[in-house]
């Protein structure tokens, strides 16, 4: 190496610090310390998750064993990583196989959880002439 390339190495290495140094302390300004009451609430919102997929299955009229189906995947299996079971996790690609049903109520209640919008259901009855 280059007698130039090690205080350039030095003052990047430094520069991150104090950019690290800022993101931990903005972290403890919102509370985001890691302590017990953090990961709680982490481990929770990882169970809301699994809920919400399966709320959303039984809003659209979609059984586990449907889903699973579509999914390509055992009916055990999704279960397991609905909650979370053994550190399952859901599969974004196999969820995309559900119909637009699922998706259209699993994004209603993304968006009532993260208060991003209220959602109002409707029932509209059409008259066929």
């Amino acid at each position: 190496m280059s007698a130039t390339t090690i205080p350039r190495v030095g003052a990047m290495a430094t520069t991150v610090a104090k950019r690290l140094e800022s993101v931990e302390r903005k972290a403890l300004k919102c509370g985001l310390d890691r302590g017990d009451a953090a990961r709680k609430k982490v481990s929770s919102d990882r169970c809301d998750d699994g809920q919400l997929v399966a709320t959303a299955m039984e809003k659209s009229g979609l059984t586990r064993g449907q889903a699973a189906h579509c999914m390509g995947i055992s009916e055990g299996l999704l279960s397991r990583q609905i909650d979370n079971a053994d550190n399952q996790h859901l599969s974004w690609q196999r969820l995309s196989k559900l119909p637009n049903a699922f998706w259209c109520e699993l994004w209603m209640l993304v968006a009532e959880r993260r208060k991003l919008a209220r959602v109002h259901r409707r029932v509209v009855f059409e008259v066929s002439a």
